[in-house]
């Protein structure tokens, strides 16, 4: 994703949720569709919670005021300098529950 670099880190999660459900149904000897259900109910909330933060960041930083683009452009920087914008998906992630 352009903005923090989070969709790296969410294909990453996707993927272990993905694996760890596969590993079930294979323990279980159980190849139905319903195992892969499973993977959209874990991480769906996740991807659409992160989806709208990036098109809000996107609506700010697209924004026709003038001036507000630049600090908008300048506030996201610093926010994915400082790591801010990895920490707001982890809480995302971790709110699920």
């Amino acid at each position: 994703s352009p903005a923090g670099a989070i969709g790296v880190s969410v294909a990453v999660e996707t993927a272990v949720a993905a694996a760890d459900v596969i590993v079930d149904s294979l323990k279980q000897k159980d190849y139905s569709v319903g195992f892969l259900r499973r993977v959209q109910e874990l991480r769906e909330k996740d991807v659409i919670a992160i989806q709208r933060l990036q098109s809000r960041l996107t609506n700010v930083i697209f924004s026709r005021i003038p001036g507000f683009q630049m600090l908008a452009v300048g506030i996201l920087f610093l926010m994915a300098r400082l790591g801010i914008l990895r920490h707001l998906q982890r809480r995302i992630a971790v709110a699920k529950g």
